[in-house]
């Protein structure tokens, strides 16, 4: 995909002795900004920051595997918000890669296949939710309304340029 995973061979910084470190505050940086509205921005930081956990030669161990599953969830986050669901489809797997069965990720996938009108893949997915607890029951219920909105008001399809056709 085009999305964010581009932006990660940005930025002429020198990457800081501890590469988990700077990675974390990319994160915490991408945080702010996506709260902000940025959306965009927050993507380029946590690309980043997901390249800088990357050259740490995973000696982070658990706090590697820990901020990288973060970042996949958070650049899946930015996808679905940049409306660029096939991306955040792959970030989320990725996720699901590193931590099977987390919510977050498997949350993110569904909405990413409901974006792409895969909904029966959604559903299923949701089912695999559902041992997952309470949290996840919220999300599962957003998910549900969602499939169901879908069902009865399917996406508009877009121009081959991503733009809407109809918008001048």
């Amino acid at each position: 995909g085009g999305g964010c995973a581009g932006a990660a061979s940005g930025g002429a910084e020198a990457a800081p002795a501890a590469p988990l470190a700077g990675a974390a505050a990319l994160k915490e940086e991408g945080n702010s900004l996506f709260s902000a509205g940025r959306t965009q921005e927050a993507c380029a930081a946590y690309a980043r920051a997901r390249g800088m956990a990357a050259s740490g030669g995973g000696g982070g161990g658990d706090a590697s595997r820990a901020l990288t599953l973060a970042l996949r969830n958070n650049l899946a986050g930015c996808e679905l918000k940049a409306d660029r669901p096939a991306d955040a489809l792959s970030h989320a797997d990725e996720a699901l890669l590193l931590s099977p069965g987390a919510a977050k990720p498997l949350y993110r996938r569904a909405q990413a296949l409901l974006a792409l009108g895969r909904v029966g893949e959604a559903a299923a997915r949701r089912r695999a939710c559902t041992s997952l607890g309470a949290v996840v029951y919220e999300r599962r219920t957003v998910v549900l309304r969602e499939a169901r909105h879908i069902r009865h008001h399917p996406p508009r399809r877009r121009a081959i340029s991503g733009r809407d056709p109809d918008r001048r």
